[in-house]
C-alpha cells in the first residue's frame, strides 16, 4: 500500500490462500524480528514457535480467519491481513522473513487469543497497586497459567494470574520500584494443558499515572495538622475529627469556598456522631462530648472516660452508646451532658464493634463469636436494655453499619446488605446491592455515600424506596444479561441478578445506564408492552413495571408462577412464561394488570425452555423433547399439537408463516402455515449449540456462541448465510430496532 520513509512503517496487505482440498485451523502470517529489528507493530499476539537464529525469540503474527467460526480456513478460500512493519535503516527489503503455519486436523492446542486487556489506577508511588486483567481464549478451555513479566515495576521477575471466571484471568501488580509515571510495555505469556513449549505471548501497556491532586479544594487552615479520620455533615456545617488537632468545623455555605470556623482539642479521634446540637468525639480511651450550638463557640463540656477499640458509636435523645468488644455494649445518660454517667452494659454481645440507632432499637454488629449476626436490642428503656431479635447474616464479616427510614444497611466485603426494620422483631436480610470494603456509609437525599480504604475511593449509589440502591454512572450491567427488549429510546436488559436494567439508546453509541430495577430473585427474560415491561423473574414468578417514566421505573404488580420462571411471550392480553423448575407453561391474564392471575398451568414433560405466542398458538423449544406446537385458545383447554424432532432446541422467533429455531448444531425453518401439520424446511448445520434467534426484513439474526449468524430468509426453503459477527461475549438475547441489533450477553455487558 505504502512506505512512510518518516516513520519506516511498511503499509502492506497479505492475502493467503488455501491451494489444498483440506481445511485448516488458526493459520497465523508470522513475521520473523531479525537482528536489523524488523517489527509488526499491529500484531495480534507473539509465538516461539519456528524461530529463527537472531531477532528476538518471539516473533508477531497475525490471525486469518478471524470472523470464521473455530478460525476454520476452506479450501480454495482466501482471506486478507493488513501488515504495518517496522523497516529499520536503510530498508533491506530482502530481509523480510516470513512464515505461515496452520493446525491441522482440529484447533491448536495453545491458547490463540488475548482479549479486553484492562487495568486499574496505578499511581507514581512505591507500593501504589492496582487490578489488571485480560481475556485468554483456548478452544479446550483448559487454560493452566497466565504471567506478566515486569520486574522494572513489580521487583519479581514474574506475577501469576488466578482465574477470575471462564476466559478472564486477573492479577495484582505493584509499584515496588517506584517507576515514574508514563507508559510501560511488559511481556505477557499464557500457557494450557496441552501446550507443550507452544505458548502464547503479548505486550501489554502499564500505565503509570502522577498522584491524583487535580480538582482538589485544599481548606486546610494554615499551621494545622489535620488528618481526618472521620467527617459529619450537619446543616451547612462540616466538622472533621482526626490527628492530634482533634475536631476541626468549617462553614460550607459555599462548598467551593469552604471557611475554617473553630477547633476544640480532642486527642486523636477515629469516630465522630452529631446529634440535636453536640458532637460526639470518640478516641482510643476516652468519648468526648462538645457542645456545638453555635458552630462558632463549640467547645468541650464532658468526658466519658471509657476504653474502646470498636470502629463505630452511636448517639440519640441524650444516650451514648459504645460497644467493647467482648465487654458488651455500655449505655451513658448524657443527658447533662457536663456530667454524663454509666447507666447499663449489656453483656453476652460476642465481640461487639459497631452500632447505629433507630428509634427504640439500637443494632449491634459484631466481630467475633457471632460475626454473621446483627443483634437488635430493645432501648427504650436505656437501663433495662434487652436483646429482642438476632439477623442473620449471608456473610462472615460485617464492616459497619448505618441506618435511613426503615432500612439497616451491612457493609461486607463485596456487597451490602439491605434489612427491612419497619418490624424490628422481624427484620431479616431481603435484599443486597455491589458495593465492595465500604468502611463507612452515610444515606442522604436518596443516595448512599460510601468510602472505602480497600479500593482506596468514594462511591455514590442512587437509593430505591426498597433499600436497595445501585453505583451510578456505569454503563457496566450489574448482573449477566440473559435477555433484552427495546422501546423508543430505551433498552431493557434482564440482568439475572441485577433486575432489570434501563439503558437509553437514542445513541446508541453512546448507550447509558439510566436505571436499575430491583426484582424479587433472578430475571431470565423480559418483553415491553403498551408502557409497562413483564420479566420472568425465576422463583419470583412475573413482575410487572411500569416503565412510562425512564429512570422512575417502578414495579406495579407480581404474579406468582408454578416454579422458576425462565421465559415469556406476550399475545392478545395474555402472558406466557415456561418454569423450568416445574416444566410448566404458565398463562397468565394481564387485562387489566391490577389484578393479573395464572388462569392457567399445564405439565410439559422435558425441559421448556423459549416461547413464542402467535394467533392462538405457543410455539416452545423443549430442550430435551424437542420443538412443540400447542392450541392455547381458550387458555383453560391447551393441548399439544404438533411436535418436531429438531436437537437441544434453545431459541424460537416468528415471522409470518414460519418459526426460526436455534438448535444444537442446527438453524431450522419450520412452515407454521398450518401449525397442526407444521414440518421443517430448511436446516442450516451451524457446528455450535444455538441460543437467541430475531428475525428482521428477511433475515434471520442467530446467536451461535461468540458469533452472531446473519442469515437471509427471504426464501425460507433455501436460507443461506452472508455473514456472522464476532462478538467477545457469547450472546444471550438479540433485538433489532431501527437498523441496530441488540445483544445481551451473560458476560455482564450488552
Amino acid at each position: 500500500n505504502s512506505f512512510d520513509p518518516v516513520t519506516h512503517i511498511l503499509d502492506v496487505d497479505v492475502t493467503l490462500r488455501n491451494p489444498t482440498q483440506m481445511a485448516g485451523f488458526d493459520v497465523r502470517g508470522i513475521l520473523y524480528t531479525g537482528d536489523a529489528g524488523y517489527l509488526l507493530t499491529n500484531a495480534d499476539a507473539w509465538t516461539g514457535v519456528f524461530d529463527l537464529p537472531g531477532g528476538e525469540e518471539i516473533n508477531p503474527f497475525k490471525a486469518y480467519a478471524k470472523g470464521m467460526t473455530h478460525r476454520i480456513f476452506f479450501p480454495n478460500k482466501q482471506h486478507m491481513q493488513n501488515y504495518l512493519i517496522y523497516i529499520p535503516e536503510p530498508p533491506d527489503w530482502d530481509q523480510i522473513l516470513f512464515a505461515v503455519d496452520a493446525s491441522w486436523p482440529n484447533n491448536c492446542k495453545e491458547p490463540y487469543s488475548f482479549k479486553n486487556y484492562q487495568q486499574g489506577d496505578l499511581i507514581n508511588s512505591i507500593d501504589a497497586a492496582a487490578d489488571i486483567q485480560i481475556d485468554v481464549l483456548d478452544w479446550q478451555g483448559d487454560v493452566t497459567e497466565v504471567m506478566l513479566y515486569a520486574p522494572e515495576l513489580t521487583g519479581e521477575e514474574s506475577t501469576s494470574f488466578s482465574n477470575n471466571s471462564g476466559n478472564t484471568w486477573g492479577a495484582e501488580i505493584t509499584n515496588a520500584t517506584g517507576l515514574f509515571s508514563g507508559e510501560y510495555e511488559f511481556l505477557l505469556s499464557a500457557r494450557s494443558s496441552n501446550t507443550g513449549v507452544n505458548l502464547l505471548y503479548q505486550y501489554v501497556t502499564v500505565t503509570i499515572t502522577d498522584y491524583p491532586v487535580t480538582g482538589l479544594n485544599d481548606i486546610t487552615p494554615p499551621n494545622l495538622n489535620i488528618y481526618p479520620e472521620c467527617v459529619c455533615v450537619e446543616g451547612d456545617y462540616l466538622y472533621a475529627a482526626g490527628g492530634e488537632t482533634g475536631l476541626h468545623i468549617y462553614d460550607i455555605t459555599d462548598p467551593l469556598n469552604p471557611a475554617w470556623l473553630n477547633s476544640v482539642d480532642t486527642k486523636q479521634p477515629s469516630s465522630l456522631i452529631i446529634d440535636n446540637g453536640y458532637a460526639y468525639v470518640q478516641s482510643r480511651y476516652r468519648n468526648e462530648i462538645i457542645d456545638i450550638d453555635p458552630p462558632e463557640a463549640a467547645h468541650l463540656v464532658g468526658t466519658i472516660m471509657e476504653s474502646s477499640t470498636s470502629n463505630q458509636v452511636a448517639a440519640s435523645g441524650g444516650y451514648v452508646y459504645i460497644p467493647k468488644g467482648v465487654g458488651g455494649l455500655d449505655i451513658y445518660d448524657a443527658t447533662t451532658p457536663d456530667s454524663p454517667h454509666h447507666v447499663a452494659t449489656l453483656h453476652d454481645l460476642g465481640e461487639a464493634n459497631m452500632v447505629v440507632v433507630s428509634g427504640e432499637y439500637a443494632y449491634v454488629g459484631e466481630s467475633n463469636d457471632h460475626p454473621n449476626e446483627v443483634q437488635v436490642i430493645d432501648i427504650s428503656s436505656p437501663a433495662e436494655v434487652h436483646v429482642v431479635n438476632s439477623i442473620k447474616l449471608p456473610v462472615v464479616w460485617a464492616l459497619t453499619l448505618a441506618v435511613s427510614d426503615n432500612f439497616l444497611y451491612v457493609t461486607t466485603a463485596s456487597e451490602i446488605l439491605v434489612v427491612d426494620i419497619s418490624d424490628p422483631l422481624s427484620a431479616v436480610v431481603n435484599t443486597s446491592f455491589p458495593g465492595a470494603y465500604c468502611d463507612r456509609l452515610v444515606i442522604a437525599g436518596g443516595y448512599a455515600y460510601a468510602s472505602s480504604t480497600q479500593h482506596n475511593c468514594a462511591q455514590i449509589f442512587e437509593m430505591y424506596p426498597d433499600g436497595s440502591g445501585f453505583l451510578i454512572n456505569s454503563v457496566v450491567t450489574s448482573g449477566g444479561a440473559n435477555d433484552i427488549a427495546v422501546s423508543g429510546d430505551y433498552a431493557y436488559v434482564a440482568d439475572d441478578s441485577g433486575g432489570i436494567s434501563v439503558i437509553e439508546v437514542s445513541s446508541p453509541e453512546s448507550a447509558h445506564t439510566i436505571n436499575y430495577v430491583a426484582t424479587a430473585n433472578y430475571t431470565y427474560d423480559v418483553a415491553v408492552h403498551n408502557g409497562y415491561a413483564f420479566s420472568a423473574d425465576g422463583l419470583g414468578g412475573m413482575q410487572i413495571v411500569d416503565i412510562s417514566t425512564p429512570g422512575s421505573e417502578v414495579i406495579v404488580k407480581t404474579v406468582e408462577t408454578s416454579g422458576s420462571a425462565h421465559h415469556l411471550a406476550l399475545s392478545g392480553g395474555y402472558a406466557y412464561l415456561t418454569n423450568s423448575s416445574s416444566s410448566a407453561l404458565d398463562i397468565i391474564d394481564i387485562d387489566p394488570l391490577d389484578s393479573a392471575y395464572v388462569v392457567a398451568s399445564i405439565v410439559i414433560p422435558g425441559y421448556p425452555w423459549d416461547i413464542a405466542v402467535m394467533d392462538g398458538y405457543a410455539y416452545i423449544t423443549v430442550m430435551s423433547d424437542g420443538f412443540q406446537i400447542f392450541d392455547v385458545d381458550p387458555p383453560e383447554e391447551v393441548h399439544l399439537i404438533k411436535q418436531l424432532d429438531i436437537p437441544g432446541p434453545d431459541g424460537v422467533a416468528l415471522s409470518g408463516s414460519y418459526a426460526y429455531v436455534s438448535g444444537n448444531k442446527c438453524f431450522n425453518i419450520v412452515d407454521i402455515s398450518q401449525p397442526e401439520s407444521a414440518f421443517i424446511v430448511a436446516s442450516l448445520d451451524t457446528g455450535d449449540s444455538g441460543d437467541g434467534v430475531t428475525v428482521e426484513g428477511g433475515y434471520a439474526y442467530a446467536a451461535y456462541g461468540a458469533d452472531i449468524w446473519i442469515i437471509d430468509v427471504t426464501i425460507p426453503a433455501s436460507p443461506s448465510i452472508i455473514d456472522k459477527i464476532y462478538l467477545d461475549a457469547w450472546a444471550s438475547g438479540l433485538t433489532v430496532s431501527d437498523g441496530y441489533l441488540y445483544a445481551s450477553s451473560n458476560s455482564y455487558c450488552m
